[in-house]
């Protein structure tokens, strides 16, 4: 079960995490603050296919933002935030990293944060590995680092299900 493939159960499975939250860690969670929203809105989908983000390699995140907008939760690990798509575009049109180069050499699609001053981007080669870039250098939308860049998941698929199993850990 991942994010993507079953939004409801993994909403279930948060309000499990926020109702114990404050009794597990001793404070409450951020009020508002952790959420998985429903389905991107018509136009947003529509602009990724219009800007040519989406092709082959990236539809299962197109995929995604078909069943979730929007992932806020900074108080599950060190945090998880996706999206919304238009956000992402605005930073993939913008400052946004496109390219990754140094200690790896790769195309990369910016989604979202780690919680901690990290940005999460996939990967949009074959592999479509998720990174964490954090410490380099951002310069004209290439992120120079020299020292190795931290890979979070094999793909896309497989960080959504890192963020669900954190969930199901979270609650014992």
């Amino acid at each position: 079960m991942t994010i993507a493939y079953g939004a409801r159960e993994t909403n279930d499975l948060l309000a499990r995490f926020l109702e114990s939250f404050e009794r597990r860690f001793g404070y409450p969670p951020g009020a508002g603050e952790n959420w998985i929203s429903g389905p991107a809105a018509s136009q947003d989908i529509q602009a990724w296919r219009s800007n040519g983000v989406v092709d082959v390699r990236r539809a299962d995140i197109l995929e995604f933002f078909g069943e979730v907008s929007e992932v806020s939760l900074p108080d599950v690990s060190n945090g998880y935030l996706i999206g919304p798509p238009s956000g992402v575009l605005a930073d993939l049109g913008g400052d946004g990293p496109a390219q990754v180069v140094g200690s790896l050499q790769a195309d990369v699609l910016p989604i979202g944060s780690d919680g901690g001053g990290g940005r999460v981007a996939v990967d949009l080669g074959a592999k479509g590995s998720v990174y964490v870039l954090r410490g380099g250098a951002l310069r004209d939308r290439v992120y120079d680092v020299d020292w190795p860049i931290e890979i979070v998941a094999a793909n896309f698929d497989s960080y959504l299900a890192s963020i669900t199993n954190t969930l199901l850990a979270e609650l014992g």
